[in-house]
């Protein structure tokens, strides 16, 4: 007998409001977790948590940077269909904007290298 209980009843040490309402835990008689669900937005935050706790906790910035969270999150954003209001907004500010920073200095400043 398996049941779903919602993810934040089991979240310890974490913000129990960081993960929407569409995260649930599959858990069997026992309580022990068999799986996860989540929703679309609800993962993705998640990911990002796990991201953001290896930039914490990892000293070293290049292992901190390719991590597997990340590296999926990137896949996914790269996957996504774009907002048809985000992308009409972007077209907006894109024709208003008076001054561009070159992308070099965009880069040196985020630290990203080339």
């Amino acid at each position: 007998m398996t049941n779903i209980i919602p993810l934040s009843k089991l979240a310890k040490g974490i913000d129990k409001n960081i993960f929407s309402k569409d995260s649930s835990v599959v858990i069997n008689k026992n309580g022990t977790p068999l799986g996860f669900m989540f929703g679309r937005d609800s993962f993705i935050v998640f990911l990002q948590y796990i991201d953001d706790q290896f930039e914490i906790k990892i000293k070293d910035y290049k292992k901190a940077f390719k991590n597997p969270a990340g590296e999926l999150i990137d896949l996914i954003e790269e996957k996504l269909k774009l907002n048809p209001e985000f992308v009409k907004k972007l077209k907006l500010t894109v024709k208003d904007t008076k001054q561009w920073i070159p992308i070099k200095d965009v880069m040196k400043y985020f630290n990203v290298q080339s």
